[in-house]
């Protein structure tokens, strides 16, 4: 499963999910202690299945924060996933969770 690690380029949302993407770098990853909640524990990377709803908050470097559902993976077309590595990946393997991101 894929991760999602501080440094890679992700489609955020503003105004809680509103606004049309923009490609941002994640800064900072929080695992909150249930979901809602604005306490937690900083980390490094997390896998992309447990991001989700109000369960972890991101800092970006647009000097913003955002809960989870209000980001996706960053694909510049569709095969191509950029992250550190720029690893390839099937684009078939994109959760349906993400798609309306690309419509």
């Amino acid at each position: 499963m894929e991760t999602l690690t501080i440094g890679d380029e992700v489609l955020w949302r503003g105004s809680w999910g509103q606004e049309p993407e923009k490609v941002v770098r994640v800064t900072g990853i929080q695992v909150n202690e249930r979901n809602g909640s604005k306490e937690g524990d900083p980390v490094d990377f997390i896998s992309w299945d447990k991001v989700t709803d109000h369960n972890v908050i991101l800092d970006l470097n647009n000097r913003h924060w955002c809960w989870a559902h209000q980001i996706a993976p960053y694909y510049n077309d569709a095969d191509i996933k950029l992250t550190g590595d720029d690893e390839p990946v099937n684009s078939d393997l994109i959760p349906d969770k993400y798609h309306h991101f690309y419509d």
